[in-house]
This record gives C-alpha cells, sequence and structure tokens, in this order.
C-alpha cells in the first residue's frame, strides 16, 4: 500500500491537485494566537529541512482520491490540504526569489482551489503573476495589482495565503541560500510525505482518518504528528507514521465513536491519542526524574523521546498492547465494576468521580481534566500487565486499589515517580516496597489480609466483597481476621444498606462510634457517605471505640437478628422504664432528631472546653469554623420542639424567650441552663416565679440533676421545655 514517500512537485508535475468544495478554507494564515504558533512551528520544520537537506523532513501522510480522465489525472485530497496549500506557496515563492518561474509555472498552474471561486481565481492569478521586487513584502505588492479584487480580501483561504506568504519571506530571507527551489524540485528533496490513495483503502472505518469538515482549524493532533515524526530516531519514523493512522488510529476510533459527545468524532479521536501520549510521557518524566519546565506536549516530548529509543519504544509498545486486545470495553469489564449488583471475586470495585471501568476511554477522553491521580496508577498497572504479562492481575489490582483509596493525603503529584515505582513493583511481584509512599497503615493491613485468606480461602468472596463496600474501600480495619471474620462481613453488608440516621443511633447504643480527630472534636457524619471517614483510622486518632461499637452491633445483631429500629427503641425504654439511668450524651444523640445532621451539614460536634470537662457544653458545628452555623443541640431541640422561642446560629447564641415584654435567655451550662433577664420589673417578676418553682442558683444557673460525676439524672431537654412553659403560662 505505501511504497515510498513523494515530494510535492513530483506530485503536481503528474497530477492535478485539486482541493474539492467540501473541504476547508486554507487555515495555516489565520492570525489567532494558536495558529500563530502552529504556523511558526511548521515553517520552522520545513526551513530547518532546507537548511539541512541531509536531515530531511517526512510529512506523515497525505489522504485522497485519483481521477483520471482524458486531459489529465486529478489527486483530490481529503486529508493534507493544509500541508499541501503551504507547499504549494513555498514553491511558488522560490520560483519567483529564484527567477525559475517560466519553469514552475507549466507545473504550478496544477494546483487549484474548488472550495470558493474567488480561492480559484486567486491561485490562477498568482502563478501567472511576477512580482516587481524581492525587497518589498510580497503581500503588499500582490495586493496593489489590478487583478486582486479588494473582495478577496473577505475569502478566508485568500487572506490566510497572503499571510503565509509574508512568512515565508521572512524565512527565505533569514535562510540566506539561493537554491531553495532546485533541492525542492530534485528527486532528493528534503520536504516529503506519503501519498496514500483513499481507494486503496477499501470504504470501511478506514475513511474516518483524515474526513474532516470544511472551516475547521488546523488540530492540535495534526499540528503534533507533523512534528513528533521530525524529532524521534528515523529509524522509527516510518513505524510512527504508519501506525499513527492505521492500527493506533483504529484503536482510538474504535474507544470515540461509543463516546456521547457534541464534538466532532475525528476531532475527539485526535484529541483522544494526544491525551494517551501525554499520559504515556508524564509516566515516563516521573520515572526518569526529568526536569521539564514546559506544559505543551510537543515540548516534552522532544526531551523524552529525541534523547531515548528505550522511552519511545515503551511508548510505541503500550499502544501497540492495548491495539492488540480485541475488544477494550470487554476487557476492561473483566478487570473492574462499578455497582455492587455486578460483584464478581476477580473484578475490583472502583469508586473513583464520573467512574469508567473502561480507563483506557477515560484516559482518552479526561486525562488533562477528570482523569484523577489514581486512575493513572490503575491505568499504568494495567500497561505494565500488558506489557509484561505478569500473575495474578485482578489479586494486585485489588491491592493498588486498596492502597489508592486509602491513601488521599499522602497522594501528591511530587511523589508520583514513587506512587509509580510502587505500583509496577506491585502488579509485577504482589509486593509493596518498603519505601512505598502509600499509607503505612493501609500498607501493613495488605499482607495481613493476603496471609488470612491463604490460610482461609473460604473467606475470600467475603473478604473481597466487604473491601468492595462503598463505606469501606479496601479498609478492613473495622474487622479482626479470626473465624467470625466471615459472619460479621456478612452481617455488615446486610446491615450497612440502611439509612443513616437509623444506623448512627443504632449503633450509638453500643458505644460512641464518632471518630475523634481532635481531643475535643467529635466526627459523626451528615450522610451515609460519610461512613467511609468514620470507619477509616487516621493517624494517631483512636480508633478503638469505633471499631468496639460496630462489632457490638454485629454481634448483637448475630445473636437475636433485631432490627435496627428495635434496638433503638429497646435502648430508649430503659429510660422510660427507669428515670434515673444516668443519661449521657449517647442519650440525647440517640432520642432527639435535632442532635443528628442533615445531609448537607458538616457532622462535628465541638466541646467548648478541649478536655471535655463539661459533659453538655458543646456544639453541632455545619464546619470546623466558628464563622459557619453552629448551635447548641440542646437548645436547638427545644427551639425545635417550641416554636415560641428563637435561636440563631452565631457563636454562643442563647435561646430567647420574648414574653410581656421580657426577655429570657437561655444557655446551655455543664450542668443546666443559665438564665438571664432583660427589659424591667415585669420580667424581673416573673423571674422571680421562676426561682420559686425550679433550683436556680445564685449565678442564675437552673440546676439539672446530675450524679457525682456530672451525668444528667434527668432530662435537660424536657427540663428546659417544662421551665419556657412555665415563663409563657405564668406570664399569661
Amino acid at each position: 500500500m505505501i511504497n515510498k514517500p513523494t515530494s510535492f512537485f513530483e506530485l503536481i508535475d503528474t497530477s492535478k491537485i485539486v482541493i474539492p468544495i467540501i473541504q476547508r478554507d486554507y487555515a495555516q494564515g489565520r492570525t489567532n494566537q494558536k495558529v500563530v504558533k502552529i504556523r511558526s512551528k511548521f515553517l520552522d520544520a520545513l526551513f530547518v529541512a532546507l537548511e539541512n537537506p541531509a536531515k530531511p523532513i517526512e510529512l506523515d501522510f497525505i489522504y485522497g482520491y485519483n481521477v483520471k480522465n482524458e486531459n489529465a489525472n486529478s489527486f483530490i485530497p481529503l486529508d493534507g490540504q493544509q500541508r499541501l496549500t503551504t507547499l504549494f506557496l513555498l514553491h511558488w515563492y522560490a520560483a519567483f526569489r529564484e527567477n525559475k518561474q517560466d519553469e514552475a509555472k507549466q507545473v504550478l498552474i496544477n494546483f487549484t482551489y474548488e472550495v470558493r471561486h474567488s480561492s480559484k481565481v486567486f491561485c490562477e492569478s498568482l502563478v501567472n503573476y511576477t512580482p516587481q521586487s524581492k525587497e518589498v513584502d510580497i503581500k503588499k505588492q500582490i495586493t496593489n495589482q489590478s487583478w486582486f479584487f479588494t473582495e478577496w480580501h473577505n475569502d478566508p483561504t485568500v487572506a490566510s495565503m497572503l499571510v503565509m506568504l509574508s512568512a515565508i519571506q521572512e524565512r527565505y530571507e533569514a535562510l540566506g541560500v539561493d537554491n531553495l527551489w532546485d533541492m525542492l524540485v530534485s528527486d532528493n528533496s528534503p520536504i516529503k510525505f506519503y501519498n496514500l490513495p483513499m481507494e486503496k483503502l477499501g470504504l470501511a472505518d478506514s475513511l474516518y482518518i483524515k474526513m474532516n469538515s470544511r472551516g475547521k482549524p488546523l488540530t492540535d493532533f495534526e499540528h503534533f504528528k507533523s512534528q513528533f515524526s521530525g524529532l524521534i530516531p528515523e529509524k522509527y519514523q516510518q513505524e510512527f507514521n504508519e501506525k499513527i493512522d492505521k492500527e493506533w488510529s483504529d484503536l482510538f476510533w474504535k474507544i470515540c465513536k461509543n463516546v456521547d459527545s457534541k464534538q466532532d468524532l475525528a476531532l475527539n479521536m485526535d484529541n483522544g491519542i494526544l491525551n494517551y501520549i501525554e499520559f504515556v510521557t508524564d509516566i515516563l518524566i516521573a520515572l526518569d526524574g526529568l526536569e521539564i519546565e514546559s506544559k505543551e506536549l510537543l515540548k516534552k516530548a522532544e526531551i523524552v523521546y529525541g534523547e531515548s529509543n528505550e522511552r519511545l519504544a515503551f511508548l510505541f509498545s503500550s499502544l501497540d498492547k492495548f491495539t492488540q486486545i480485541p475488544d477494550i470495553d470487554t476487557y476492561f469489564e473483566s478487570l473492574f465494576y462499578l455497582e455492587p449488583s455486578d460483584f464478581e471475586q476477580s473484578k475490583v470495585r472502583l469508586f473513583f468521580g464520573n467512574p469508567n471501568v473502561n480507563l483506557l476511554e477515560k484516559c482518552v477522553t479526561s486525562y488533562t481534566n477528570t482523569f484523577v491521580f489514581g486512575e493513572r496508577l490503575l491505568l499504568f498497572a494495567v500497561l505494565i500487565h500488558q506489557l509484561e504479562n505478569t500473575e495474578k492481575l485482578n489479586d494486585r489490582l485489588r491491592v493498588l486499589r486498596n492502597l489508592i483509596e486509602n491513601s488521599e493525603y499522602e497522594m501528591r503529584s511530587e511523589f508520583y515517580k514513587e506512587f509509580l515505582e510502587s505500583s509496577k513493583a506491585i502488579i509485577e511481584s504482589g509486593v509493596i516496597p518498603d519505601n512505598s509512599k502509600f499509607n503505612a497503615k493501609q500498607r501493613k493491613e495488605e499482607p495481613s489480609k493476603e496471609l488470612f485468606i491463604e490460610s482461609n480461602p473460604e473467606f475470600k468472596i467475603s473478604k473481597n466483597q466487604l473491601e468492595d463496600h462503598n463505606y469501606l474501600r479496601g479498609n478492613l480495619a473495622l474487622f479482626d481476621l479470626d473465624g467470625a471474620f466471615e459472619k460479621k462481613a456478612i452481617t455488615f453488608i446486610e446491615l450497612f444498606s440502611n439509612e443513616f440516621d437509623l444506623l448512627s443511633c443504632a449503633l450509638m447504643t453500643f458505644g460512641d462510634y464518632a471518630k475523634k480527630t481532635k481531643e475535643w472534636v467529635y466526627y459523626y457524619g451528615a450522610n451515609n457517605g460519610d461512613w467511609i471517614k468514620i470507619f477509616t483510622p487516621s493517624r494517631n486518632i483512636d480508633f478503638s471505640e469505633t471499631k468496639q461499637s460496630v462489632n457490638l452491633l454485629l454481634e448483637s445483631y448475630l445473636i437475636d437478628r433485631r432490627d435496627l429500629t428495635e434496638i433503638i427503641s429497646e435502648y430508649l425504654a430503659t429510660f422510660e422504664n427507669d428515670i434515673s439511668i444516668p443519661k449521657t450524651f449517647a442519650y440525647y444523640f440517640i432520642k432527639y432528631p435535632s442532635f443528628l445532621f442533615e445531609e448537607w451539614q458538616g457532622g462535628y460536634y465541638v466541646f467548648r472546653n478541649k478536655h471535655q470537662e463539661s459533659k453538655y457544653e458543646l456544639y453541632k458545628m455545619n464546619k470546623l469554623q466558628f464563622n459557619g452555623f453552629h448551635w447548641s443541640p440542646f437548645l436547638l431541640e427545644i427551639k425545635n420542639t417550641d416554636n415560641k422561642v428563637t435561636l440563631d446560629d452565631g457563636y454562643l447564641s442563647p435561646l430567647i424567650l420574648s414574653v410581656s415584654g421580657a426577655e429570657f435567655n437561655f444557655n446551655c451550662v455543664s450542668n443546666g441552663y443559665y438564665i438571664e433577664v432583660n427589659n424591667g420589673e415585669y420580667a424581673e417578676s416573673l423571674y422571680q416565679r421562676v426561682k420559686e418553682k425550679f433550683t436556680i442558683n445564685e449565678v442564675g444557673i437552673l440546676k439539672i440533676k446530675q450524679n457525682e460525676d456530672g451525668i444528667d439524672l434527668e432530662d435537660r431537654v424536657v427540663k428546659g421545655i417544662e421551665v419556657i412553659n412555665f415563663i409563657i403560662d405564668s406570664a399569661k
């Protein structure tokens, strides 16, 4: 199919080049910033080859159709219009500067545009025109000619050609030679490309390769492809040029054609190839410790691949391996899943945002946007397996997933090299390196689970299913690896599908399950998505009470199968049957809805005193700063029960009762309520009645009965409501 590269002169000398009406306007002369950059780099590449003919450049494939008729053969390009047009202008200008226009005219007249009539006439007129001066700006000379119509400035193709001619003039003068025409038309022209007639490709998916709609600017991929081939070692150039437009493009075509997108499919595919190449390039930069300031892919690629055959071989092999997989979707679906109902022992559940089991597809479509750190490591791991044919892929991917999910705070970009090396080691050998940057607790847990399953293979399904639970995500610190493991695992999966409020209250009956992020800060969560934070141990934070609460709940359920509502009801019934039982914070948390959090709230309780000397002076926090919403939960419950009182959401806001011109402010303190009275004599008389009815000490605290440990023996919420109702009734 592919014989040898050809030059522009060889093509136009044997065939008329006709840019068809379906094609876009010429774009390389546009003046927006992006195209200026592309034009500059393309001309750089062309003139470097002209300056050093011993190092020619190949401009990849140009696709089109050959049309034969009685008078002449015509070549109709479907892809390559931009390059062909620039080469036409370069040949015309070289012929003019070197007094070869009589010779050139006979051949260049074979180049024509059918996109617009004005473009066609301009090309014909240009070929027949000989400028008067080699010093005056070529654009100015052309536009001053009588045959140049003013309206042609509005033709995008003509306007772009004029800009390109000025750019070529500038480069020609800087080069300082006078034999470009002879080089361009010789058999050894330093600028060549592969001419690939489409009729030889057939009409299957191959047609997608470059059939761009008219009017679209030159894509980043088209620019990258033409430049990349020139910067890699010569022995790799032909392989790259052939595969990038054949089997590698087929791979990305298959991936992109099923992606729901409003963008042009060919453009999606082009961007997808760039995304994947950048993914591999960034891996090699990290692994080899290269310091590259530029974020531009082409500049990164020049350093990464221009100096290393080994890295280039890695890139090519990575593309080849994925190309050899018959069905990419099916392959990744055999490794990963998303929904609990799709669980299989051999698969690993993914928990990333905007998840896609086909990690290659997500990389191709979203590498620079939503393809996150962990996904990159997993795709890299799959790639290593493909390259090295490693063993136990599914088990090792599970270990890596567990480490990724539990290393949120460890995973930083400056450690990308270390995480890649650890991921590689895990896939190759199943061993986590001692110096790995993954979370230390999780690194310790993984070998323990492996040994446990080696001794108890019958527990593997339960272990995998438990690791894949949304509230655990690979971390099993809640569980002891013993004979009761499987029963507890099954029970956990069954129970922890209930609503958050029900689960949190049931858990609280067995102990304070909260995660103590600091000595005085307790995290209870606000919705089911918060369990993962609570059930995962953190550095230097006591996890024992959380673990104990969960295990007591599981053990209780295994004994009598009580549902969660029944567990909660029986707990509260003990207080109703014996009012003398001390009422800890857990009692209030379970009994009163206001102690729980709405889904949008932060889920924190903060004690006013760091050493918790007061068991009841704590605040329900929307976030961990007092400039956010926060309340005393006791006052909030009273407010939600009695609409005659108000409660602001500011720092230390009191509960306010306004009645008959008097205002009572209530603050919750360790041994009761501190009451302040404002607004005159009537308020004072009301307050006097309260003091006669209830026990209020000399500093204004309405005392709650407590034991010697400072724990309530009467319900302070009930007491607060009773006092407020008494004041309201007394004011009537």
